[in-house]
This record gives structure tokens, sequence and C-alpha cells, in this order.
């Protein structure tokens, strides 16, 4: 594998890119957990990055009494997959200019935390349609 992204200071876990392409996230030094298999390629993390990026200008939404993960995933079924920015431990998806995020990846690797999501809206048009899919799963 060859070190892919250093991230010593800002994380306590390696990006790595094994020689089939895969992105993996792993500690390393002695003990480690395993390596988790984050992204099948550099484009994926690429794009996943990307989009995370431009999200970070756009309006984060939350209700109170949010829904869980399971629902929050089990309603998104019925929303645009970003096929291009998805991998193993990372979904994206995006409907009506809102997406949402879902990422496992920190749960695969400090095992013991929970898996994550997150919804922005590009717009107020976009916070009220994301608003409506959060009180929708919720029910």
């Amino acid at each position: 594998m060859a070190d892919l992204i250093e991230h010593d200071v800002a994380h306590p876990y390696a990006v790595w890119l094994r020689g089939d392409g895969t992105v993996v996230y792993c500690f390393t030094g002695p003990n480690s957990p395993p390596v988790v298999p984050v992204f099948p390629d550099v484009d994926a993390l690429l794009e996943a990055e990307a989009l995370y990026q431009e999200c970070a200008t756009w309006v984060p939404v939350s209700l109170d009494g949010a829904p869980g993960l399971a629902a929050v995933e089990a309603h998104a079924a019925r929303l645009t997959l970003i096929r291009e920015a998805c991998g193993y431990t990372e979904r994206w998806w995006e409907q009506d200019g809102f997406r949402l995020h879902v990422w496992k990846t920190f749960a695969a690797v400090f095992p013991g935390s929970g898996a994550r999501w997150a919804v922005w809206a590009r717009n107020r048009p976009g916070e009220l349609a994301a608003r409506s899919f959060l009180s929708q799963a919720r029910a």
C-alpha cells in the first residue's frame, strides 16, 4: 500500500491506496485495528470530498427529534444516489436542492463509535424540502 494522504496531525489514522486502487483508512503502528476499505478508487474519494467542500457553503439542516440513521437510510431510497461519490462506508444522495451524506467510516475505523448522517440545503426551498424529507423519515 502507498500513503495517499498525510493525516498525522488532523486525524489519528492514515489514508492509504492499495495496489488494486482501493482507498483504505487505517491506524499505523503495532496492535492497529484492521484496515477499513472506504472507497473503491481515488476518483470516488475526490468526488466525495468535492461534495463535502461544496456543502460547507450550504445551510446545515436538522430537526428536533431527528430520525435515527436506519430511518434516514431507509427513506434515502426515495432520493437520487450520487454513485460517483459513494464508497463502501460513505453514501451521498441529493434531491430538490438538498444533499444527504451518510458515513459509517468513523464507526468502522473507531469501533464502538456510531455511524453519522448530515443534510445540507443549497437555499431556502432546499431547506424546506430537506425538513420535509427528515419529517417523513421520522414518521
